[in-house]
């Protein structure tokens, strides 16, 4: 399947190799998080525009995200994550960056929390060098066991 075990139908089998690392650091209130992230596909074929989107994405991408949590439980967190193609794929799926500023509120220690998010995504077509953007907001609530 096109992401591994979801996705759309592959024409072909395709072998894929998924390499990911991560790390977090805590330090009185301060917390960086960070994961990397890279596919690879033997054999993949060059897309052209025409073709179908039935294929490997194969690229890599960073996620980071550095937050502080007052004793008040209100955290603040900034977050920025990136994903790139490979030039096998670049006629199908644009480059992406993702700025994000959060505020959160811990009602119930980590068991219960109100989030806000802005995020700013720019995108870019890797062949066509077309830029797209766009904000869009986020409120969720987040109930624990």
């Amino acid at each position: 399947r096109t992401g591994g075990q979801l996705g759309k139908d592959l024409p072909h089998p395709y072998d894929m190799l998924t390499f990911i690392a991560d790390g977090v650091f805590k330090y009185k209130g301060w917390a960086l998080s960070s994961e990397y992230l890279r596919r690879t596909s033997r054999n993949q074929p060059i897309l052209r525009a025409t073709d179908p989107v039935n294929y490997v994405y194969v690229g890599h991408g960073i996620n980071t995200q550095l937050s502080y949590c007052f004793k008040s439980r209100w955290e603040i967190a900034t977050r920025f994550a990136q994903i790139v193609p490979d030039p096998e794929v670049s006629q199908k799926t644009p480059s992406e960056n993702n700025y994000t500023v959060g505020l959160s509120k811990y009602l119930n220690h980590h068991r219960v929390k109100a989030q806000w998010n802005l995020t700013y995504v720019s995108q870019k077509n890797l062949v066509a060098n077309t830029p797209k953007s766009q904000f869009y907001t986020a409120f969720q609530v987040e109930l624990g066991i």
